[in-house]
């Protein structure tokens, strides 16, 4: 009997072993949280990762985005954390984070697909074509193809984006409000429901709007991500629940694409710009964002 009890805990550990592990090597890389594991307190690259890299390699990742001359954003850090040099001398959490050569290049890959997705959209051509330019490079290593990595990505953007969001809308914010406490208290209430007669979660239906986004970027799926803005924005902005939803929002879209999130912020033309686009999508559930916080009894 002692010799089965033990031969089940084995049994288990390795379970438990198999399922982290597959936990962090099959999802995508939340970018903003791994490239901070290359930061120096000011927020910069640290110095050892720019000593060990090549000038070629430096260079070609430093013209992505940002600043041309600088490794400066959170997929560009990334990237250079997978380069010769470098990968001798990250840190361990980041090597357990992107896995082996062929984890890390579906995982870079992916970031760089979905950000091709969304640079096509905004038809931004300059922008797809370094990028591009920059995925045929780590396709050309041999390691995975273009098929793979579009593959992972497809498979793993939801999982992606779920994980953004409940990090980020589990966070106290403004007064120590937790909006997905609050959403899943109204929905217990059933405040809102859609045309169907059902509770709406505000959580959940701000994960499906943003994967149908960055699985199928068109214009009606952009029009849902930015109603949701819009909503939030043409509220009472003294209002704490909406400070709160509205710094969630912000960490979540500009974690998962700074492109996307400029496209919305920039798009206004003034406050009625503001209200015009928060009457859609014409949709009873949706009205989950307009609902002032006052309503859950507080």
């Amino acid at each position: 009997m002692k010799r089965f009890f033990m031969l089940t805990a084995l049994l288990l550990a390795v379970m438990v072993t198999d399922t982290v592990a597959q936990t962090m090597t099959d999802v995508m890389l939340n970018l903003r949280n791994y490239s901070q594991l290359f930061l120096n307190a000011n927020g910069s690259v640290s110095r050892q990762y720019e000593r060990a890299v090549t000038n070629e390699d430096y260079d070609r990742i430093a013209v992505l985005g940002g600043d041309a001359r600088v490794i400066d954003t959170p997929l560009e850090i990334a990237l250079l954390s997978n380069a010769v040099g470098v990968i001798d001398i990250r840190p361990v959490e980041a090597s357990r984070m992107i896995g082996n050569t062929r984890q890390a290049d579906l995982k870079l890959g992916a970031a760089l697909y979905q950000e091709i997705q969304v640079f096509r959209f905004l038809s931004d051509t300059n922008s797809v074509g370094r990028y591009e330019g920059m995925l045929r490079f780590i396709t050309d290593r041999g390691n995975v193809t273009r098929a793979d990595v579009e593959n992972f990505y497809r498979n793993g953007i939801r999982r992606l984006i779920s994980d953004i969001v409940d990090e980020e809308f589990n966070k106290p914010g403004q007064d120590g409000i937790v909006p997905a406490q609050v959403y899943a208290d109204w929905e217990r209430q059933g405040i809102v429901r859609d045309s169907n007669g059902r509770a709406v979660n505000g959580i959940e239906l701000i994960k499906q709007v943003l994967s149908d986004f960055f699985l199928n970027p068109t214009e009606t799926n952009y029009v849902r991500v930015r109603g949701i803005t819009a909503r939030i924005l043409a509220g009472d902005i003294q209002n704490s629940f909406n400070i709160a939803f509205g710094v969630a929002w912000t960490n979540m879209l500009t974690s998962l694409s700074p492109e996307l999130h400029s496209r919305i912020r920039d798009s206004w033309g003034g406050a009625q710009g503001i209200y015009a686009a928060a009457r859609h999508p014409n949709d009873p559930a949706f009205r989950i964002f307009e609902i002032p916080y006052s309503v859950r009894g507080n």
